[in-house]
């Protein structure tokens, strides 16, 4: 007799949406929420633990799913439910200055996701990459907003919104990458 695949015994491929991979996401959407709430208030963005949660969901997830969470997150947050830094939300925060960074999270996802089957060393650098390019991403955004995108907002924006963060944003992307390599084992995704 010959064996069914999965797709063929549920109708169901890989990558569908499971009720235990929709409760995956809802977690993963409660976790940004609450690393995001843990805000320190420093210049024009606030440290918070966003890329910790994102880049932890991203390698556990994979690509589809975290999309999908991080999604959902943006999602609650336009429509005003209270998930982003300082337990804000609504239309506003996205079109604000630092916008850009939360609208950011979904390059991110995709760019660490992409390297979560790496080694240690391999998911760190695919992390910088994607924290690199949540950078740039959010201090364009940041400098068209505030100065309609001139060449010294751009600097300014680069000097107050990304350098005072990038050593403990590594140091969060670390602590993500360790610990989903302890983590990824308890998941059947």
């Amino acid at each position: 007799m010959e064996k069914k695949t999965e797709k063929q015994q549920n109708g169901r491929g890989r990558y569908a949406f499971t009720a235990k991979r929709v409760c995956y996401a809802a977690v993963a959407v409660a976790l940004v929420s609450v690393c995001s709430w843990i805000a320190i208030p420093f210049g024009g963005v606030p440290y918070t633990l966003q890329i910790f949660a994102l880049c932890l969901i991203a390698l556990l997830l994979g690509v589809r799913l975290s999309l999908a969470a991080v999604a959902a997150y943006l999602l609650l947050g336009f429509c005003g439910v209270p998930v982003f830094a300082g337990f804000t939300g609504g239309a506003e925060k996205l079109l604000s200055p630092t916008g850009g960074y939360l609208l950011a999270a979904l390059p991110f996802v995709c760019i660490v996701a992409l390297f979560s089957k790496r080694t240690f060393l391999g998911k760190t650098l695919g992390a910088v990459l994607a924290l690199a390019v949540t950078y740039l991403l959010g201090a364009l955004y940041f400098s068209v907003i505030v100065t309609g995108f001139t060449l010294n907002g751009f600097w300014a924006a680069i000097v107050t919104c990304v350098l005072p963060y990038i050593p403990a944003d590594i140091a969060k992307l670390l602590l993500a990458v360790w610990l989903s390599g302890r983590l990824k084992k308890y998941l059947s995704i």
